[in-house]
């Protein structure tokens, strides 16, 4: 699921999630941003890993596929991707049909996204792993739901009436 990311408040703003990835993750949980898109059926207990490693690395810790967040219920799993509030969503152009363009982060996102759920089901159901705290990870990954917050409500509401 795609959700844009910023709330009417902070219009334009990359404040609610800082400035560098990592703090971004640090200082942003799913908790404090879904609650301001009602009628979302993500429901989860708690984060069970933040900067979830869904794949493998090198030898020299490259090629990672790295989630923001791995969060879940009792039972089941829900990869979390955040991306900047100003994050485009949309391109420059009308495609075919007067259908819009979609931006280039927004594609590479859902393709990120997308490979952060195929390679963590696969890594979650083939190995016995474990939080930063050393306990379990005891959530199976049967066809994992994915959600994707980019972008800003402001960029939706922006688009030009004659298009």
């Amino acid at each position: 699921m795609l959700v844009p990311g910023g709330g009417r408040r902070q219009l334009g703003s990359d404040r609610l999630f800082g400035w560098g990835e990592a703090n971004r993750t640090e200082r942003s949980t799913p908790e404090r941003i879904i609650p301001q898109h009602p009628g979302l059926e993500y429901r989860f207990n708690g984060i069970l890993q933040r900067e979830f490693h869904a794949s493998e690395t090198q030898a020299d810790g490259s090629g990672a596929a790295i989630g923001d967040f791995l969060v879940g219920d009792k039972r089941f799993t829900t990869f979390v991707e955040i991306k900047k509030p100003s994050t485009p969503l949309f391109g420059a152009s009308l495609n075919r049909g007067k259908a819009w363009s979609l931006s280039r982060d927004l594609t590479d996102a859902i393709s990120q996204i997308l490979e952060h759920k195929a390679s963590g089901q696969i890594r979650i159901e083939t190995q016995r792993l474990h939080d930063s705290n050393g306990q379990p990870i005891t959530q199976r990954a049967y066809d994992p739901k994915v959600l994707l917050i980019i972008g800003h409500w402001n960029h939706v509401e922006s688009v030009p009436a004659k298009w």
